[in-house]
């Protein structure tokens, strides 16, 4: 093991000798880089005729002349809206944009790391058939990548989109961006800025990968590496079962309440992920859990739990639901998104791992159901002799 320590110490010492080469870059310092949230609120803006770069319509028109063929598409751009995170009856589109008619859409699928959900692009395909006359989805990749078979489907049933990627199609577009605001400097340079940072994440800051072949391709560093690499979400799964959830275990149980958690498995790719925090004399939980793969689209709602110590005629999970919270649906009384926490990084995982105490996400998790309680025993739905004060001690 001492060789692939050797490995280790050798990447770092060239990430120090990096940063303190390299020009200072805001966006790094803030964390956008991996986050899909964040790149799609910066290009979203971008596209946006009333974003704040003052510029109307002038990127959104770059954009379509680039990669769409106007004689088959016409899309107005003057007037148009753009949202992030649209939701609809079955999905939630990553950018989309209309015409000030109506009758256009453009459709961006944002992916970085994670994985394809199932009829993801079949469902988006569905939903704009449905609500515009005319539409084109973008699948956004770090490389253009196309979407796998499970999302977008086969032969002649396979949705017709068009790949673009970081690595060419938007850096291009933001060098023709960056020359469209020559005369606002603080603009440009945050494109310039923000056009580094796609450079670092698509491995196109070549001194720096030059580096790194050099030392992977020295004697038996590359299956070292390989060996690191495929260890990598393994590591996280030990992380989640072995210090996220019995930290919080052990907080439950100290504030004499119940955490229904199947360690690693409530985060497993593709099953019902999540956990939840309930007491004896509830009907009801406050669950936490992921709506995409990969641990993106971290949530919270209250829903139903099955407890079987629970003996009251009135149900407090029916009175929740008479109550006005947002977000309501069949199945969540309320549920929201975290948006500081949307998707979990590699940094969000090292922070679970290395601090025994006031882990970031452990205190969001902690704080929303300590409010959840507090707003239960407000509106008369729990009593607060009943629900305990709740202990920061543990943690």
């Amino acid at each position: 093991m001492s060789d692939i320590k050797d490995l280790f110490n050798k990447i770092r010492k060239l990430n120090i000798q990096e940063r303190k080469e390299s020009s200072f870059n805001i966006l790094h310092t803030v964390g956008v880089d991996h986050y899909e949230l964040c790149h799609s609120a910066i290009i979203a803006e971008l596209l946006n005729p009333s974003g704040s770069h003052e510029l109307k319509d002038t990127f959104l028109k770059l954009f379509v002349e680039n990669f769409v063929n106007s004689k088959s598409f016409h899309f107005a751009c003057n007037g148009a809206q753009t949202q992030t995170e649209f939701s609809f009856d079955n999905g939630r589109i990553d950018i989309l944009v209309t015409s000030s008619d109506g009758k256009s859409a453009i459709i961006i699928e944002n992916k970085i790391y994670a994985n394809d959900q199932k009829t993801q692009l079949k469902r988006y395909d569905e939903f704009a058939k449905t609500n515009f006359a005319n539409y084109r989805i973008f699948y956004l990749t770090l490389y253009g990548t196309p979407p796998s078979e499970d999302s977008a489907g086969v032969g002649n049933e396979r949705v017709d989109c068009i790949l673009l990627s970081y690595s060419r199609n938007i850096i291009n577009w933001i060098n023709q961006c960056v020359q469209k605001s020559a005369e606002l400097p603080t603009l440009r340079e945050s494109l310039i800025m923000y056009k580094n940072l796609i450079k670092d994440i698509t491995m196109q800051n070549n001194e720096k990968i030059e580096k790194i072949m050099k030392i992977l391709l020295d004697g038996t560093n590359l299956s070292k590496a390989e060996l690191i690499a495929s260890s990598i979400e393994g590591a996280k799964e030990k992380i989640l079962s072995e210090r996220f959830i019995p930290r919080l275990n052990s907080w439950a149980t100290n504030n004499k309440m119940i955490l229904k958690a199947d360690a690693v498995n409530c985060f497993v790719n593709g099953k019902e992920n999540g956990f939840c925090f309930y007491k004896e004399d509830w009907d009801f939980a406050i669950y936490f859990g992921f709506d995409k793969p990969g641990y993106r689209d971290f949530f919270w709602g209250i829903s139903k739990v099955e407890n079987s110590k629970y003996n009251e005629k009135v149900s407090k999970y029916d009175q929740i639901r008479k109550l006005d919270l947002e977000n309501k649906t069949s199945y969540w009384a309320t549920w929201n998104y975290f948006e500081d926490y949307k998707s979990w990084s590699t940094e969000t995982f090292e922070d679970i791992n290395n601090k025994k105490e006031g882990s970031k996400i452990i205190e969001l998790i902690k704080n929303k159901i300590q409010k959840t309680i507090k707003l239960l025993e407000e509106k008369k739905v729990i009593c607060s002799n009943n629900a305990e004060e709740i202990n920061d001690s543990t943690l």
